[in-house]
């Protein structure tokens, strides 16, 4: 949805309001003669065709507000026939309101059209400018633009070298005599066209010859720049048509809210001036936006006051006929001459390298069919297997461990292999100390059970005990003795532990189980979806456009309407330039369609807002004002985190604060409190606003040090720096005297500098009230400061060094000088009022 799309409904609704306004006022006027004069029985067909014409022409679509032009010139074509009327005296009151209704929505529908194809054709000039950047940023980007116009210049270098040897040679025929044509042979007649073509590339070659000095790559780039220049004429053109369209253009008197964005009130209608009057001119405006260069502008103009609603009709006809075409053909001209090359222009190179490495490609292709075969049913199968073993049976684990199922269930060791293990060592041991008793006599049942636990428990004492017997005759008991089986035990005995330690990971791993589960998961998950979404966006056709794409566009189409209104240029009258203006319109438009591609309508109703505010600048404030609330206050939800686009003008503005003064900043940039005081200007992007004068100071008259005394201590009495002068004038110099300089007019400290420089933050909480009362009280306790140093430093010099016999005189009169200066500083502050009694509005009296 496009803003001239809400203009045309805007307009199209008052002029609704007029005409019913105009209606009750005939019927309220007309209630007396309703009595007297019969009603007619039936509208004449007249009447009828209007309402017609006026129901068509009226925007009660919302998606489609504006009408085809073929359409409009046939309303425009019936509302301008008079059928059976002679003049317009003979025409009813309710016909002629009827008929300028019609014209005024045909109005409305043209100054739509107008204004869209003006948008259509200004916006793309930006990629041109954009390109022609491009191929000037860089000499590769150069080399490669010669060589894609190499074949048009040699064309028309051909074709200029034909026609001029063909004249020649027809020139040459005609002096000829007839007898010696006929005697010329077809050999001899190519030899004499050849001559001539070989001598008109001479004489080219020496006109030319002083143009040797320059390169192809120079020649180019020349052109390029006038490229570059003629397309950004052209798109400066168009903006001002469309910035001065939207001013100046349908803005009837009224409320504010019912006045379409962009409309100034210095062009609203007078209270005397009608609407019709207001629809007339703006057919003029109309009519002077079409016309050519070439053409003169106040041509063929209408006199708003006395013109008909036929002559308006047939104004507008002429536009969509005559004005509009021709004006979209002189520029697709100019585009097309100076605009961005063609795709045949730019392409054209690889397209003939594929061309002719075309058979190649395809024999190695053919020679290779089996191996490329065989690598695509390898690429399938390796995405088959992919998706089975790392994305589907991972998925099918996941659940059963979520079911607790037991066939997906992590185990480093069997289910039941612990527990065989357990059961073959308490028979291996009890077997054992059965069959070999400590003491000779068999064991009870009891005793049996007994070791059993004890075997349960990992003692194995029996067995112990028996190797340790054993290991006494080590070689005998390993062939005739029983060590190799109490060894074997003990395996079985590490064997358990083992299992059981395992065991223990086991369980660990069970109870992360779920987490193991989407960690075997996650990356064929990722790299599938990855894949899927490339796919997506590769074959997707538009709507498979990135959305990263759409949201970096509205971004730089954010910071380019960030840049237009820093960068605008203001009147007299403070009023944002045409031009500006224009290029303002042409980045919300597109701001608007890429909005409804990317934020939500939940958000995008507020950002629509804040765009018509934007629409709606006027002076320096209202910048400040609507640049601070879109780009500095506003969250733009574009680039899936919240985007915060600060402008430089919004950055040292609010909307109550007044435009900063211009000032001058009395530096020099070895001294480390000037420094403080202009790296502050410059982070507060006050360079704009603030003039620099590097100055020399020095407590004494010291030749090469103190240049500039007299300058800086007629603002700072301590004659310090630096000084930051308030609306300087063109005739400060080193002559003016004291007594002319307010207290109001100079600020100095480097910290109150500062300070002051930071309150025109939008962050800075103290209020522009007091704004300069504030930092003029700073100023004055910094100037008593100043002289109580000077004081101080007095003593010491008269009462320390003086002792000692290093007595500077001249330190002691500069310091006296700087304490005479504060002295008098305050009571000019006394006399201009600025020092008062506290708590009371009563003046200081000088004593």
């Amino acid at each position: 949805m496009s803003f001239i799309d809400d203009d045309v409904r805007r307009v199209d609704a008052i002029l609704d309001k007029f005409q019913l306004n105009e209606a009750q006022e005939r019927f309220v006027s007309a209630g007396d003669l309703a009595v007297d004069s019969p009603a007619p029985s039936q509208e004449d067909a007249r009447t009828l065709q209007l309402k017609a014409v006026i129901r068509a022409l009226s925007t009660t679509s919302s998606s489609r507000p504006l009408l085809r032009r073929s359409k409009v010139r046939e309303f425009l074509v019936q509302v301008a026939k008079k059928k059976g009327q002679l003049s317009t005296e003979e025409v009813s009151v309710d016909t002629s309101n009827l008929e300028w209704v019609a014209v005024g929505k045909a109005t409305i529908q043209v100054y739509g059209t107008i204004l869209n194809s003006l948008l259509d054709r200004t916006i793309p000039l930006s990629e041109s400018i954009w390109y022609w950047d491009d191929v000037l940023s860089s000499y590769a980007n150069t080399a490669l633009y010669t060589f894609q116009m190499s074949p048009i210049r040699l064309w028309k270098q051909s074709k200029e070298v034909y026609a001029d040897a063909r004249q020649r040679f027809s020139s040459g025929s005609n002096l000829r005599s007839s007898a010696q044509q006929a005697t010329w042979s077809i050999s001899q007649s190519w030899q004499e066209f050849y001559r001539l073509v070989r001598h008109s590339i001479k004489e080219r070659s020496l006109a030319h010859a002083q143009t040797r000095i320059l390169s192809p790559f120079s020649i180019a780039r020349i052109q390029i720049r006038q490229n570059l220049n003629q397309i950004t004429t052209l798109r400066k053109t168009s903006a001002c048509s469309i910035g001065q369209l939207v001013r100046e253009c349908l803005v009837f008197d009224g409320a504010p809210e019912d006045r379409k964005h962009g409309a100034l009130p210095q062009y609203s209608a007078a209270e005397e001036e009608d609407w019709q009057t207001t629809i007339a001119k703006t057919v003029n405006l109309l009519a002077n936006a079409t016309r050519g260069e070439e053409e003169h502008q106040g041509q063929d103009s209408l006199d708003p006051n006395t013109a008909s609603s036929v002559e308006v009709a047939h104004a507008l006809i002429k536009i969509l006929d005559t004005h509009l075409p021709q004006q979209e053909h002189h520029a697709n001209l100019r585009r097309e001459q100076y605009g961005k090359p063609s795709r045949l222009i730019r392409y054209w190179i690889p397209a003939v390298g594929l061309l002719l490495s075309g058979s190649t490609i395809l024999r190695i292709l053919s020679n290779r069919r089996a191996e490329i075969a065989q690598w695509f049913r390898d690429l399938g199968q390796t995405a088959i297997d992919f998706w089975a073993n790392w994305v589907v049976e991972p998925v099918t684990r996941l659940i059963g461990t979520i079911r607790h199922d037991e066939t997906s269930e992590i185990a480093i060791q069997s289910r039941d292999s612990l527990q065989a293990d357990r059961d073959s060592l308490e028979r291996m041991v009890v077997d054992f100390a059965v069959q070999h008793p400590e003491n000779g006599t068999a064991f009870t049942e009891s005793q049996i059970n007994e070791i059993r636990a004890k075997v349960k428990q990992g003692d194995l004492t029996p067995v112990l005990k028996a190797y340790e017997r054993e290991m006494q005759s080590p070689i005998k008991n390993a062939v005739a003795g029983n060590l190799i089986r109490t060894l074997l035990i003990q395996v079985q005995k590490t064997k358990v532990d083992v299992e059981v330690a395992i065991g223990g990971i086991d369980s660990l791993l069970k109870s992360q189980e779920l987490l193991f589960g989407f960690v075997g998961i996650a990356p064929g998950v990722v790299i599938s979806w990855a894949l899927f979404s490339w796919l997506a966006n590769t074959f997707g056709g538009r709507r498979g456009l990135k959305q990263g794409q759409k949201k970096g566009e509205a971004l730089r189409l954010i910071r380019n309407i960030d840049r237009t209104l820093t960068n605008s240029d203001l009147d007299d009258e403070a009023i944002i330039s045409e031009e500006n203006h224009g290029l303002l319109l042409c980045e919300t438009h597109l701001l608007r369609q890429r909005a409804a591609l990317v934020l939500p309508k939940t958000v995008r109703r507020e950002f629509l807002e804040d765009l018509d505010d934007l629409l709606d600048v006027k002076g320096y404030k209202q910048i400040a004002s609507a640049t601070t609330k879109f780009l500095l206050t506003r969250r733009v939800r574009i680039a899936g985190r919240d985007q915060i686009v600060i402008s430089v003008k919004s950055s040292i503005m609010s909307e109550d604060a007044n435009p900063p003064p211009r000032m001058k900043l009395i530096y020099h940039p070895r001294s480390p409190f000037a420094r403080m005081a202009y790296l502050m200007a410059i982070e507060r992007h006050m360079s704009d606003l603030v003039s620099f004068q590097k100055v020399v100071v020095a407590p004494v008259q010291y030749q090469g040090w103190s240049t500039h005394n007299e300058l800086v201590g007629k603002y700072n009495p301590s004659n310090k720096i630096p000084c930051l002068i308030l609306n300087p004038n063109s005739s400060d110099n080193d002559n003016d005297s004291t007594s002319n300089i307010s207290t109001e007019q100079a600020i100095f400290d480097s910290r109150v500098i500062c300070e002051y420089f930071d309150s025109f933050s939008p962050e800075y909480s103290l209020s522009r009230t007091n704004h300069a009362s504030f930092f003029g009280d700073k100023t004055l306790l910094a100037a008593v400061n100043g002289g109580i140093d000077a004081e101080i430093l007095v003593v010491y010099e008269e009462r320390l060094r003086a002792e000692k016999g290093i007595l500077y005189p001249e330190w002691v009169t500069g310091m006296r000088q700087k304490v005479f200066r504060a002295v008098d500083y305050l009571v000019r502050a006394v006399q201009t009022g600025q020092l008062r009694v506290r708590g009371q509005n009563q003046s200081i009296q000088v004593l």
